[in-house]
Protein backbone atom coordinates (compact mmCIF):
# COMPACT_ATOMS: atom_id res chain seq x y z
CA UNK A 1 0.00 0.00 0.00
CA UNK A 2 1.48 3.48 -1.03
CA UNK A 3 1.54 6.27 1.12
CA UNK A 4 -0.74 8.08 -0.44
CA UNK A 5 -3.34 5.56 -0.27
CA UNK A 6 -2.68 4.64 3.66
CA UNK A 7 -3.41 8.08 4.41
CA UNK A 8 -6.80 8.24 2.47
CA UNK A 9 -7.67 5.04 4.33
CA UNK A 10 -6.70 6.44 7.44
CA UNK A 11 -8.45 10.03 6.81
CA UNK A 12 -11.82 7.69 5.19
CA UNK A 13 -11.56 5.66 8.73
CA UNK A 14 -11.30 8.50 10.76
CA UNK A 15 -13.90 10.41 9.63
CA UNK A 16 -15.81 7.09 9.80
CA UNK A 17 -15.53 7.30 13.62
CA UNK A 18 -16.05 11.30 14.15
CA UNK A 19 -19.28 11.00 12.12
CA UNK A 20 -20.34 8.20 14.36
CA UNK A 21 -19.34 10.04 17.39
CA UNK A 22 -21.00 13.24 16.52
CA UNK A 23 -24.40 11.48 15.11
CA UNK A 24 -26.59 12.76 18.19
CA UNK A 25 -25.18 16.22 17.52
CA UNK A 26 -25.79 16.34 14.03
CA UNK A 27 -29.64 14.64 14.59
CA UNK A 28 -30.22 18.16 17.45
CA UNK A 29 -28.83 20.04 14.64
CA UNK A 30 -31.12 18.57 11.82
CA UNK A 31 -34.13 18.82 14.37
CA UNK A 32 -33.13 22.72 15.10
CA UNK A 33 -32.52 23.25 11.43
CA UNK A 34 -36.24 21.43 10.38
CA UNK A 35 -37.78 23.73 13.59
CA UNK A 36 -36.37 26.61 12.78
CA UNK A 37 -37.21 27.22 8.71
CA UNK A 38 -39.02 25.27 5.90
CA UNK A 39 -36.99 23.47 3.15
CA UNK A 40 -34.01 20.57 3.38
CA UNK A 41 -31.77 19.84 6.18
CA UNK A 42 -28.63 19.41 3.78
CA UNK A 43 -27.71 21.75 1.34
CA UNK A 44 -25.64 20.17 -1.87
CA UNK A 45 -22.95 22.61 -3.45
CA UNK A 46 -21.11 21.00 -6.84
CA UNK A 47 -17.73 21.59 -6.87
CA UNK A 48 -14.55 20.44 -9.78
CA UNK A 49 -11.79 18.56 -8.37
CA UNK A 50 -8.80 17.49 -10.51
CA UNK A 51 -10.42 13.75 -10.91
CA UNK A 52 -14.05 15.36 -11.76
CA UNK A 53 -16.93 16.94 -10.04
CA UNK A 54 -18.21 15.98 -6.91
CA UNK A 55 -21.09 16.95 -4.37
CA UNK A 56 -19.73 18.23 -0.69
CA UNK A 57 -22.61 18.51 1.62
CA UNK A 58 -23.35 20.26 4.56
CA UNK A 59 -26.20 21.82 6.96
CA UNK A 60 -28.30 24.20 4.80
CA UNK A 61 -27.77 27.97 6.48
CA UNK A 62 -30.33 30.34 4.32
CA UNK A 63 -33.51 29.91 3.45
CA UNK A 64 -32.96 30.21 -0.21
CA UNK A 65 -30.67 29.70 -2.97
CA UNK A 66 -29.37 32.65 -2.59
CA UNK A 67 -26.18 33.16 0.23
CA UNK A 68 -26.20 36.19 2.26
CA UNK A 69 -26.76 37.94 5.45
CA UNK A 70 -30.54 38.65 5.03
CA UNK A 71 -31.84 34.72 3.65
CA UNK A 72 -29.53 33.33 6.62
CA UNK A 73 -31.58 31.60 9.39
CA UNK A 74 -31.18 31.98 13.11
CA UNK A 75 -29.63 28.33 13.61
CA UNK A 76 -28.04 28.97 9.99
CA UNK A 77 -26.41 31.93 11.60
CA UNK A 78 -25.20 30.10 14.55
CA UNK A 79 -23.91 27.23 12.67
CA UNK A 80 -21.98 28.93 10.03
CA UNK A 81 -20.58 31.26 13.41
CA UNK A 82 -19.44 27.78 14.96
CA UNK A 83 -18.47 26.22 11.46
CA UNK A 84 -20.81 22.88 12.39
CA UNK A 85 -22.32 23.22 9.15
CA UNK A 86 -19.76 21.60 7.64
CA UNK A 87 -19.92 18.70 9.56
CA UNK A 88 -21.90 16.61 6.77
CA UNK A 89 -18.76 17.18 4.69
CA UNK A 90 -17.44 14.17 6.50
CA UNK A 91 -19.07 11.90 4.47
CA UNK A 92 -17.15 13.12 1.76
CA UNK A 93 -14.17 12.51 3.36
CA UNK A 94 -15.43 8.47 3.94
CA UNK A 95 -16.18 8.63 0.43
CA UNK A 96 -12.51 9.89 -0.53
CA UNK A 97 -13.60 12.71 -2.83
CA UNK A 98 -12.27 15.23 0.24
CA UNK A 99 -9.71 15.22 2.41
CA UNK A 100 -9.54 16.63 5.98
CA UNK A 101 -6.56 18.74 5.20
CA UNK A 102 -8.05 20.24 1.70
CA UNK A 103 -9.88 23.40 1.79
CA UNK A 104 -13.49 22.70 -0.25
CA UNK A 105 -12.27 22.54 -3.88
CA UNK A 106 -13.44 24.18 -6.78
CA UNK A 107 -15.35 27.19 -4.68
CA UNK A 108 -12.16 28.97 -4.11
CA UNK A 109 -13.07 31.69 -6.24
CA UNK A 110 -16.33 32.46 -5.05
CA UNK A 111 -15.37 32.05 -1.30
CA UNK A 112 -14.90 35.63 0.35
CA UNK A 113 -11.87 36.46 2.63
CA UNK A 114 -12.37 35.08 6.16
CA UNK A 115 -11.48 37.34 8.87
CA UNK A 116 -12.27 34.88 11.87
CA UNK A 117 -9.72 34.03 14.16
Amino acid sequence: MTGKRAATCLESLGAAILLVLLLPVMAFLAFAIVCDSRGPVLACTRATTASGPIELYAFRTTRGKRHGDERCTRVGRFLHDTRLEQLPALWNVITGDARLSDAMPGLASHRQVDRRP
